[in-house]
């Protein structure tokens, strides 16, 4: 009897413990839980109001920087529409001003005292006095061919020296590495005689600057045409009712 109701005493009070054991481990782990869940909705929370407030500074910044950008580039593109508005139109006054052609009278000839491929021509070109001109061409043109005939002639290029002979214009012709043809002005031009392109007009600068480069830039565009017509950016070298000049066989050449 006292051995069963020890071991009834004993099982009676082991179990109280392990449900009292079991009730606090119950109850703990219930807190544990709930302050865990506390924990963790407390973070998302943060962490969502920190992602939010992240998107929008990023989304604030991100619009700020495009239009900063857009500022910029339209100011970009406004400086460069008016340097390029501005470039065009002293391209174009440049152009317009560049060309002085005139033709002349050959008059004179003799080859140059110090140079064997150099003839100085005295020359007439409507001027009160004619003008003394150097041209390398006595490789390419007879003597015979340069005396007593018209000619297009270049007279506002700054006045140069070729072996100690002061040269105040260019004789005008269509070149190729194989062959030189002087142009020929129109029939009824006399010494004096402008010419003109249409859609260059106004008055040309009384002399180039070299240091500018103005004939250098301008050359390449100097071409005769299929007809042999020279022109100037495709428009012919022309005489006021007159006609155009031509080179007498040469075609799709550079002038210089």
């Amino acid at each position: 009897m006292v051995k069963f109701q020890w071991e009834r005493r004993f099982l009676m009070v082991r179990f109280q413990w392990e449900r009292r054991f079991l009730m606090v481990r119950s109850q703990w782990e219930r807190r544990f839980l709930m302050v865990r869940f506390q924990w963790e909705w407390r973070f998302l929370m943060v962490r969502f109001q920190w992602e939010r407030r992240f998107l929008m500074v990023r989304f604030q910044w991100e619009r700020r920087f495009l239009m900063v950008r857009f500022q910029w580039e339209r100011r970009f593109l406004m400086v460069r529409f008016q340097w390029e508005r501005r470039f065009l139109m002293v391209r174009f006054q440049w152009e317009r001003r560049f060309l002085m052609v005139r033709f002349q009278w050959e008059r004179r000839f003799l080859m140059h005292p110090d140079a064997d491929s150099l003839y100085i021509e005295e020359v007439d070109v409507g001027e009160a006095t004619p003008r003394t001109v150097v041209s390398g061409l006595v490789k390419h043109i007879p003597l015979e061919q340069m005396q007593n005939r018209m000619a297009v002639l270049l007279c506002n290029l700054k006045p140069a020296k070729m072996r100690g002979v002061l040269s105040q214009a260019m004789v005008m012709c269509a070149s190729s590495p194989e062959k030189v043809e002087i142009l020929d002005p129109p029939s009824g031009a006399v010494p004096g005689d402008r010419i003109i392109f249409h859609g260059f007009p106004g008055e040309p600068d009384k002399e180039l600057n070299p240091k500018k480069k103005t004939w250098e830039q301008i050359q390449p565009d100097l071409l005769t045409n299929k007809e042999g017509v020279a022109t100037y950016k495709g428009v012919p070298f022309e005489v006021k009712e007159k006609g155009v000049c031509k080179a007498q066989t040469m075609s799709g050449s550079s002038i210089k």
